[in-house]
């Protein structure tokens, strides 16, 4: 059985953490329009406001010695440990202010080379999966090269290929059900028993059995433990605090036909509808939509998801409010480029725990009265009480 070992914080763990905002660059408060505050406060428990981000930036002066035009005066040097993250990843870098935001949020992704989405599977039309969804929605229209739709961000691609391409190369069952083919690594194993590592067998509620088959990657160094499962799931995790792009917000769709002979495939009937595809929402590039008084993301295009027409939305109206009767439609020309913003910082920093910005911060690491905390009574309950009062004011 796995030995845990225990994680105990204490009160010179939380003073030590709290030590490190004092001569570190943090948000003080916020200004009447909600644009955040920076500043310090000095090993004396002063405060020292240095005004916004913009006011900072304006008043800049490399190497001056002061922290007002430099804070990078405020640290030992560029590389000093001390301080706390900002939750929008501004000033993790202070070499200089043009480095002030790498890898902040809301920055747009760097684009290396042009976009080309032309190297993709091309569809077989015959293939059961695009026969099937196109007998059942006669006015779709599969393209055996979807190099053009996949270039059009408004529109719809209707390709079986992704779901191809997985049940091809590694499929979760070596014995299927009738009339469901063998994986190309199912297949590598029939010819070469040993190849698949690890059969689980599982039961389902419904009292059927399902085995899933894993090519572990095997350890190569003594007392190096193979990863499994839970390698896959923690990586899918450490991704979204890496990066995170808007979806959906124009309506297009990437749609994946199920072949009758996949095992996610499920006929509809008059009791059920089935499930027959695998749709996701096509990312949305930059000034593509707008957003309504609720949030909510408007496609410019318009309902007929083409640029330059007459129902594109051009601009709010009077009331400055999209998404309203008064909002004008003219023919809006499509942005010259596609790109898209990361809204979460790719630091390591656990941003898709604590999120982005600070008011969802604030809210996820929000402390509350321990309801068994009755008061001080002198002694270590003393040290309790004051941090309780420390921790409210300064997380």
């Amino acid at each position: 059985m796995p030995t845990y070992k225990s994680f105990d914080l204490t009160l010179g763990d939380i003073s030590y953490l709290l030590d490190q905002m004092h001569d570190a660059l943090r948000i003080m408060r916020y200004d009447l329009n909600g644009h955040p505050i920076y500043g310090y406060i000095d090993a004396s428990g002063t405060p020292h406001d240095l005004g916004t981000f913009d006011q900072i930036t304006a008043n800049y002066s490399a190497n001056s010695g002061d922290p007002l035009t430099d804070p990078l005066a405020i640290y030992a040097g560029a590389r000093a440990a001390n301080g706390f993250r900002i939750p929008t990843g501004f000033f993790n870098n202070l070499i200089n202010s043009t480095t002030w935001t790498w890898g902040a949020t809301n920055d747009p992704f760097p684009r290396l080379v042009p976009a080309d989405y032309s190297h993709h599977t091309l569809q077989n039309l015959s293939n059961s999966a695009a026969v099937t969804y196109q007998a059942a929605h006669p006015s779709a229209t599969i393209m055996a090269d979807s190099t053009s739709l996949y270039q059009n961000q408004n529109q719809t691609v209707i390709d079986y290929t992704p779901r191809m391409i997985t049940q091809t190369v590694s499929s979760s069952y070596f014995d299927p059900p009738t009339g469901v083919s063998l994986s190309a690594m199912e297949r590598i194993e029939a010819a070469n028993p040993g190849f698949i590592t690890d059969s689980l067998t599982s039961v389902y509620s419904d009292g059927s059995t399902h085995t899933e088959n894993v090519i572990r990657n095997l350890n190569t160094l003594p007392g190096d433990p193979s990863t499994s499962g839970i390698f896959t799931l923690f990586g899918q995790f450490f991704d979204h605090g890496l990066d995170f792009i808007d979806k959906g917000g124009q309506g297009s769709k990437i749609i994946i036909p199920l072949s009758p002979d996949d095992p996610l495939y499920r006929a509809p009937s008059w009791a059920d509808p089935g499930n027959t595809t695998i749709t996701i929402s096509r990312a949305t590039p930059d000034d593509y939509t707008v957003t309504d008084l609720h949030g909510r993301q408007l496609s410019i295009a318009g309902a007929d998801n083409a640029w330059g027409t007459a129902d594109d939305l051009n601009a709010p109206g009077a009331d400055g409010v999209y998404g309203t009767g008064d909002d004008i439609h003219a023919a809006t020309e499509k942005p010259a480029s596609v790109v898209y913003t990361n809204h979460t910082s790719p630091y390591i920093d656990q941003s898709q725990s604590y999120g982005s910005d600070s008011q969802t911060t604030y809210l996820l690491r929000e402390w509350v009265v321990d309801p068994t905390y009755t008061g001080a009574t002198g002694g270590a309950d003393a040290d309790r009480e004051s941090f309780h009062v420390r921790s409210a004011g300064h997380l």
